[in-house]
């Protein structure tokens, strides 16, 4: 696995975040189990459940419930920068960063609310929430 050292100016190393690297490493189990193909919907499930799995190393790591859990993905990885927080909020989509550089977090809270998009293989880091 190959993570990136982050530019500095955005981005911190991207194995600042534990959840981040549960996060990657369930893509090899998803992949290789659930063969679910990485674009649209079938990969903005792909992408959630990496989250899921992601916040639960981190959720084990610090001792936490799921009440107690922030839900972050990326939490860390943001410089000071960056006004946001993460990369995602799964507790609050929609709500983990609104930078000027960035643009604002578009992550829809329901599937009414799905974004349709060619970009980021039809969304699926968008539509993960």
């Amino acid at each position: 696995m190959v993570f990136g050292d982050g530019d500095g100016e955005l981005f911190q190393r991207f194995t600042v975040s534990l959840d981040i690297i549960g996060h990657e490493l369930t893509h090899g189990v998803t992949e290789d189990e659930a063969a679910l193909m990485y674009v649209n919907q079938s990969g903005a499930l792909n992408e959630s459940v990496s989250d899921v799995f992601g916040s639960l190393v981190k959720q084990h790591a610090l001792g936490q419930t799921a009440e107690q859990a922030d839900w972050l993905i990326g939490n860390g990885l943001l410089t000071d920068a960056v006004q946001g927080v993460a990369l995602r909020s799964m507790k609050d989509p929609g709500t983990a960063y609104d930078d000027p550089v960035l643009g604002d977090d578009i992550q829809p809270g329901h599937m009414s609310k799905y974004v349709k998009m060619t970009g980021d293989n039809g969304g699926v880091h968008i539509n993960s929430g």
